[in-house]
């Protein structure tokens, strides 16, 4: 191969490299990119659901309150019936 050949091949290389390099460097930024995007969009969406069940619950929790306070000798009745049935699944266990 020539001298002038070599030079040739030689900088057609560098120029595949460079362009490699480049390509590269666009794939990177645009996969960095996407992941960024993605990530954002499942922050936001859990927050929406945090925020959803954080409702839900308050408005169980108030929903129970109101029933109690309508009706203190069934929850309470309930509750020790509640317990009882705690009691004996345990005491059974042992």
């Amino acid at each position: 191969m020539t001298d002038t050949a070599t030079h040739t091949a030689h900088s057609q290389n560098g120029r595949d490299h460079a362009d490699l390099r480049d390509r590269a460097k666009d794939l990177a930024s645009s996969t960095s990119e996407a992941v960024e995007d993605t990530a954002t969009a499942l922050r936001e969406k859990s927050d929406a659901a945090l925020r959803d069940s954080q409702d839900a619950l308050s408005s169980a929790q108030q929903s129970a309150l109101m029933t109690v306070r309508r009706n203190p000798m069934t929850a309470l009745l309930g509750a020790v019936g509640v317990g009882v049935l705690l009691g004996l699944a345990l005491r059974g266990r042992s």
